[in-house]
């Protein structure tokens, strides 16, 4: 359970064969450990970093070395080391003493103002002059409760009896993984995972990825997903003067440099923007080293406080980069308290030379460069630079967690305090025995006792040993209402055996009995996962059930139930069908995804049995369950008894997405730049006694999403098509629009939210537009009382024509984010037939759904 949501990932490290290990203790004032200190070899990218406890070690091979010991708020001092073997080397650090400068350029103004516009002057440099590099990094990530009740909502907290300490504290989430970092400007990243450690799961891969959340304070802002709906402004961005304060809090001497250490603060309390610390060098301004923090008030969500810390060296000439990163959060909900962090070691660093960037292609480049005329060069960087930059954008190497303790031991370059080793062993010890089928069989008789909590959650009956688990959902959604069911009971199972990690079998049964048509529905779905790396699935299903006419089912039926018993409105058009279904989705190749299908099916037409609403005594007169055009067609019907046999063939090309590969798995990004397109063909075959539908239906949809950086988000969804054959086609087979008023789980673009679901329907052509444009609380947040609860600021467009109806034109403006689940609409749509204005609520949780 991972109450601390902390989505932070740094970069990591590889082993090295040294032959000697440097260790010791870093002392600041009072003689205490000082915790995450910065050690490094002078003149080298290779370095390390102290523990909370303030203990490092270092592998060296023999040789005299000058060692560098940094630390924010002290004097950095080089010790000279001459290793033959192990050495153990304590050093005592100083608080810095400030000097005055020398150069005052205007009296009238901080000293930091001149030396921030320097560095700004310089951003753009500091961004292009590296143009590639790779190193070895290191990363440890922990998670912990550091005060937790006993229960939360009847659920015991501590159940898997890892949280020892007081007050139910204890570590969620250890890790460390080693890999080998690639970069290419603009935003290109690659990382080969080769060393991978999860306390008490000895199976199990990091998910850290450095890619995801690249603090580079040479950008204009910094994006952190999850947590903040904008990003937040750089102090060195070139608007940063009209957001930040600074204040020269002095300057030192380190060596023969000149580090300015400057205070930065908002000047709104409330933008989203950093506090803290930020060290420039004099006359080459670039950073030397930042402490920044973000709280609340800048704008994060789910924790409380995010600080970063960074320290960089210098690599050849003016590039320094970071040798050391680290990422602390804190934060609370429901009671319980806890706090994590992820640090980073970054080392031998290759810069600007693509080629000595892959061993395995320089080892075939037995020409020397210098003898190379460019283009030959220029050839060669682009096939190293094919081989290592492609859609995979991690991979974890097989047998990355079968790395021995002794193999651990001897190659981290941060010790573990006495919280993380008791942790590994801890939950090492627990791993063995949770793995033993005595255990499992015992957990099982315990989790398999209903509780009072599966009235709202649901109950999941499970075998560990087999693989075997039974889900039933929360009774609270067994019943619903519409008009020609009346009240309806309607109960489905998942039946779920798993083989491995790649393959399963699942069985849904669901069963349904309506009270006013006194009718019995059931069907059976077969799900055969057959690759996870691929996404393959074979779908096998069929009976006899309910349909709304629309396949895509738009309207979730506790919806329906509301409106109609609410309001009187029975918006869900339905029919009853004999079907049979075949449904194959793969991955084809990256980025491009298919689904083929084939159904069969006997149509009914369903009628009203029922006209109940609580508000009325009277028997309400409800709309018919059928064609609801009723002013085109002059009166309302229904859909003829048919039978149809159709293909649908579905295409879904993301172009440019990532992935992440392991070797049980594959993850993909759906992040990418690009829009996605939808192609879509459904036909319907004409067989003589067992089809009599004949159409041809073609669609194509483009959707994506534009950054508006500080003003948010631009989300749009375009599309359109048409039936070009419709030689016998069905009310049930027409293309038809969504609609919807409430809405659970949903708030994405496709909704027309003031027009009927089927009253656009039509068997033509038909083109759609969506536009919405997300701000994350840039206006809200200017607002005094307000900014606090987050919210966010939500205007669209949408706009749909069909020759039905034609032009159809809405406009809405809303607020999203409310307790973090709710967004509410205000919403006016106008077209040929339709003058409304109304109000849309959609929430993004449904626990009963």
């Amino acid at each position: 359970m991972r109450l601390i949501v902390f989505l932070f990932s740094s970069l990591l490290f590889s082993s090295s064969s040294y032959a000697f290990i440097l260790k010791g203790t870093v002392y600041g004032e009072n003689n205490k450990g000082l915790a995450y200190t910065n050690i490094y070899v002078k003149g080298t990218s290779n370095g390390t970093s102290a523990n909370s406890q303030g203990r490092y070690q270092l592998d060296l091979p023999a040789g005299d070395y000058e060692i560098v010991f940094q630390h924010l708020g002290y004097k950095q001092q080089i010790e000279n080391v001459s290793v033959s073997a192990n050495v153990e080397l304590n050093v005592v650090l100083t608080l810095l003493e400030f000097q005055i400068r020398d150069v005052v350029i205007n009296a009238s103004e901080d000293q930091a103002i001149a030396v921030i516009q320097k560095a700004i002057e310089k951003r753009k440099y500091f961004l292009s002059v590296v143009e590639s590099y790779s190193c070895d990094a290191y990363v440890k990530g922990l998670q912990r409760i550091t005060e937790a009740p006993d229960r939360i909502l009847g659920r015991r907290i501590n159940r898997s009896g890892t949280l020892t300490g007081p007050n139910n504290s204890g570590v969620l989430y250890l890790s460390e993984s080693q890999s080998r970092l690639y970069y290419m400007k603009p935003n290109k990243f690659r990382e080969v995972v080769y060393s991978s450690k999860v306390s008490g799961a000895a199976s199990g891969f990091t998910f850290n990825s450095a890619q995801n959340f690249y603090f580079n304070f040479y950008e204009r802002s910094i994006s952190i997903p999850f947590i903040a709906q904008r990003p937040f402004i750089s102090p060195l961005s070139e608007t940063a003067f009209f957001y930040y304060n600074y204040r020269m809090l002095g300057a030192y001497q380190e060596g023969d440099r000149l580090i300015n250490k400057i205070l930065v603060t908002p000047k709104r309390k409330n933008d989203p923007c950093f506090n803290g610390v930020l060290s420039i060098v004099e006359d080459n301004w670039n950073i030397h080293s930042l402490e920044l923090y973000l709280t609340k008030r800048n704008g994060i969500q789910y924790i409380d406080t995010l600080k970063v810390t960074q320290y960089f060296i210098p690599i050849k000439n003016d590039i320094w980069l970071p040798s050391q990163q680290r990422y602390d959060a804190n934060g609370g909900i429901l009671g319980v308290k806890g706090d994590g962090y992820y640090l980073g070691i970054f080392k031998n660093y290759i810069v600007n030379d693509i080629i000595a960037m892959e061993p395995t292609v320089a080892k075939k480049d037995t020409l020397s460069p210098v003898k190379k005329s460019k283009k030959t060069l220029a050839k060669r960087e682009k096939k190293v630079e094919k081989e290592i930059f492609s859609a995979e954008v991690l991979k974890v190497e097989q047998g990355a967690n079968k790395r021995t303790e002794q193999y651990w031991d001897s190659i981290r370059p941060v010790p573990l305090t006495e919280l993380e080793v008791g942790d590994y062993k801890l939950k090492d010890s627990i791993q063995v025995i949770r793995d033993s089928k005595e255990f499992k069989d015992s957990s099982d008789r315990r989790a398999n006792v209903p509780g009072v909590l599966s009235i709202l959650t649901g109950y999941t009956f499970r075998r560990q040993n087999q693989k075997i688990s039974i889900t039933v959902p929360s009774p609270l959604t067994w019943n619903n209402y519409n008009t020609v069911e009346g009240y309806n009971l309607h109960i489905n199972l998942t039946i779920r055996k798993e083989f491995n990690s790649q393959r399963s079998l699942s069985f849904e049964p669901f069963f349904r009995y309506g009270f006013a048509n006194r009718q019995f529905n059931s069907k059976l779905a077969i799900v055969y996962k057959n690759s996870q790396k691929n996404s393959e699935y074979f779908t096998l299903s069929g009976g006899r059930y309910i349909s709304q006419f629309n396949d895509l089912q738009p309207q979730q039926e506790l919806d329906n139930t509301e409106q109609s018993l609410l309001l009187g409105f029975n918006f869900m058009k339905i029919y009853q069908q004999y079907f049979l279904k075949f449904d194959y989705t793969r991955e084809l190749f990256n980025g491009l995804d298919g689904n083929f299908s084939l159904l069969y099916a006997r149509r009914q037409p369903l009628e009203n049995m029922s006209h109940y609403t609580f508000f009325s005594k009277n028997k309400l007169k409800y709309s018919a369950n059928g064609v609801d055009l009723p002013d085109l067609i002059g009166q309302e019907g229904n859909i003829p008894p048919n039978n149809i046999f159709r293909l649908d063939i579905q295409l879904h090309l993301t172009f440019g997405r990532k992935y992440i590969t392991r070797p049980d798995s594959r993850f993909r990004i759906d992040n990418s730049k690009y829009p996605e397109l939808y192609l879509t063909w459904r036909k319907a075959i004409p067989i003589k006694g067992f089809s009599d539908q004949n159409f041809d239906m073609l669609e194509i949809q483009m959707r994506g999403e534009i950054p508006m950086k500080l003003l948010g988000t631009t989300h749009y969804q375009l599309g359109g098509g048409g039936f070009p054959n419709t030689r016998s086609i069905t009310y049930a087979d027409y293309h038809h629009f969504y609609g919807n008023f409430i809405t659970y789980g949903k708030t994405d673009l496709l909704g027309f939210y003031l027009i009927r679901y089927y009253r656009h329907s039509t068997s033509k052509y038909f083109t759609e537009a969506h536009i919405e444009h997300h701000f994350g609380g840039f206006f809200f947040n200017k607002i005094p009382g307000i900014r606090t609860l987050k919210l966010g600021e939500v205007v669209g467009f949408h706009f749909l024509y069909s020759p039905t109806r034609g032009a159809y034109y809405q406009l809405d403006a809303g607020i999203d984010n409310i307790f973090k689940i709710m967004r509410v609409d205000f919403v006016a749509g106008w077209g040929q037939t339709v003058h409304n204005i109304g109000g849309r609520v959609a929430f993004l949780l449904n626990v009963l759904n």
